[in-house]
């Protein structure tokens, strides 16, 4: 790990708390005059630039993994084949047969109905809303 001076550290910590360089450098005890070029100094540095940003860049990294995971999971809720609900003679499998995908695009399940009965309701998923996700993701549509 690189090694800095107590001011270049203070300035790292105090980027970090609003990304402005300018006013992180008055914080961390640069005069005003000298903070702009002092920050663009520092930031020029590869370690200190690094150790500043990496924050950010994790904050970044997770929002594009929760990203993919949201247009991953609208896209299971939208091309799910409920037909695989059912085994070949058209009985409802039971849940823990039923594959992933598939259960993606159901919102709920009825066993029963309110007096006891065996039945079987499947509600699935709101396709349309899903598609819509996926289509404004893929800038086919704008707005809501």
């Amino acid at each position: 790990m690189p090694k800095f001076t107590p001011r270049q550290r203070r300035f790292i910590e105090e980027y970090k708390v609003d990304h402005n360089a300018t006013r992180a450098a008055m914080r961390a005890g640069y005069s005003a005059g000298h903070a702009a070029a002092n920050s663009n100094r520092m930031l020029k540095n590869p370690d200190i630039e690094r150790a500043a940003t990496a924050p950010l860049r994790r904050l970044c990294d997770r929002r594009e993994q929760v990203a993919a995971r949201v247009v991953e999971e609208a896209a299971r809720a939208a091309f799910a084949d409920l037909r695989r609900v059912f085994d070949d003679d058209g009985e409802v499998k039971p849940v823990a047969e039923i594959d992933a995908e598939t259960l993606a695009g159901i919102s709920i399940v009825h066993a029963t109905d309110q007096y006891g009965r065996p039945v079987c309701r499947i509600r699935r998923r709101d396709k349309a809303a899903a598609l819509k996700l996926l289509a404004r993701h893929a800038r086919l549509i704008e707005g809501r």
